[in-house]
């Protein structure tokens, strides 16, 4: 779910209408739509259209469509502004119809894409990446910037839906072939990482809740 919304421009969110199915879905100590939604909108996916679905659980009620609606709205209009998100939010329900706008791309803007996966090659010194043009356009035989480390590579080649192809821009899903950056980098240390965290003979899951200054510390509910 989240590799596909990182490159996602617009969402369809599955309610369960059920009584006691969606109250769950949405509660504030671990509801899964809830999660879900916080996750959209954290990938800047701004437009996301509410399926409500099995509707024939509750006999097809406009009254408990509405009621969806409204808690949905509110939820979701308190994340929009409590992230700093554009202002101009605005929850759009219809009872059998909905509707997209294009998304407006800046082609013009430097490159830039985060990476999804990573794939080294056995050749020394390639590397392959995957991910979604957020701005700007590229072409084989660009050099770019591969960050936390600063190193330039060049884009040896470049696929778009498995075909091979000579340019990409915002928007496109694809594949870089570098040719650079050393493909034996050590994963940086961020929040939120999991870890097999290694005491003696004991060995236990972990998730780093802080990074600071070179210390971190582990969250304890986990050891």
């Amino acid at each position: 779910m989240i590799s596909g919304a990182t490159q996602a421009d617009a969402a369809i969110l599955v309610i369960d209408a059920s009584v006691g199915a969606f109250e769950a879905a949405v509660d504030a100590t671990g509801g899964q739509t809830r999660e879900h939604a916080q996750l959209i909108k954290s990938f800047s996916v701004d437009q996301i259209i509410i399926a409500v679905n099995k509707m024939d659980t509750v006999g097809y009620s406009k009254e408990q469509f509405d009621a969806i609606k409204k808690q949905l709205g509110t939820f979701l209009r308190a994340f929009h502004q409590s992230h700093g998100c554009r202002p101009g939010f605005e929850v759009l329900a219809y009872w059998m119809q909905h509707s997209l706008q294009p998304h407006q791309r800046d082609y013009s803007k430097p490159f830039l894409m985060p990476i999804c996966d990573v794939v080294r090659a056995q050749s020394q010194g390639q590397v392959s990446i995957c991910g979604k043009l957020e701005r700007g356009a590229l072409q084989t035989g660009n050099k770019v910037l591969v960050m936390p480390f600063r190193e330039m590579a060049t884009v040896r080649s470049l696929e778009r839906d498995s075909q091979v192809c000579n340019t990409a821009k915002a928007g496109d899903s694809v594949t870089i072939n570098l040719q650079g950056p050393h493909p034996g980098h050590a994963i940086p240390i961020l929040v939120a990482s999991q870890l097999e965290f290694l005491v003696h003979h004991a060995k236990e899951n972990a998730i780093i809740e802080v990074v600071l200054q070179g210390m971190i510390s582990i969250d304890e509910h986990s050891i």
